[in-house]
């Protein structure tokens, strides 16, 4: 999911960027640390602030392994 900045979420009030949330994140290999946890125990997620935060190989890693997990767990 992608939330707007104009939503606010957790500690950080802010209305800057974007927040990428992956629902059944702790499923994921996070182990190169690219989302954070932060207190949460399922969804992890990232804030980008502009389009050059994103690295596009990454991210597209992370949702087919997501899309992967999903296909798993609602077929």
């Amino acid at each position: 999911m992608f939330v707007p900045g104009s939503v606010l979420w957790g500690e950080k009030k802010s209305y800057d960027g974007v927040r990428l949330g992956l629902t059944h994140g702790y499923l994921l290999d996070n182990s190169m640390e690219y989302f954070e946890e932060g207190n949460r125990k399922y969804v992890i997620h990232r804030d980008f602030l502009s389009p050059q935060d994103i690295d596009h190989d990454i991210v597209k890693a992370y949702l087919q392994q997501a899309a992967e997990i999903d296909g798993q767990h609602n077929p």
